[in-house]
């Protein structure tokens, strides 16, 4: 497939491209992002043999953003769309984690399900966001996977 051109696709569903760049066997996209939207972990291509192939996104300067929702502006103890059970719940199996930031050597689960690991040879794609960060969600991240070490 043509990255290029695979790119601009990408961009076009977040809103549209403001700037793309590859380098080799990665590729760097800034696009216009609706921030009243839930964050995109990822999404599926089709090969030219047909198969299908997950490519995860990361974000960089990633903004606080909330577990739960994926929404950008606030974490998950602030979040209106759950109950307190809820947020509990996500705590212990959040669908949106520090994978999406750029920044982190997390895999998101989708990665894992999909065996997105093994095949290098996958473009990855960042996109651009905001400039703050969450402590609070590094911690919990820590605590709770003892897999993340502060950036």
């Amino acid at each position: 497939f043509d990255k290029k051109d695979l790119l601009h696709a990408i961009g076009v569903t977040f809103g549209g491209v403001i700037r793309s760049k590859i380098l080799g066997e990665f590729c760097w996209l800034r696009v216009l992002l609706n921030v009243q939207k839930p964050l995109r972990r990822g999404i599926f291509v089709t090969i030219g043999n047909g198969n299908k192939s997950w490519i995860p996104f990361k974000y960089e300067k990633l903004p606080t953003y909330c577990f739960g929702c994926g929404k950008l502006g606030h974490g998950i103890h602030d979040c209106s769309k759950f109950t307190p059970v809820e947020k509990n719940r996500i705590k212990v199996d959040p669908p949106f984690s520090l994978a999406l930031k750029a920044e982190s050597t997390l895999v998101g689960r989708e990665s894992l399900k999909f065996n997105a690991l093994l095949k290098k040879s996958q473009s990855q794609c960042s996109y651009v966001g905001g400039i703050t960060k969450n402590q609070e969600e590094y911690q919990y991240m820590e605590q709770s996977s003892g897999l993340v070490r502060r950036i």
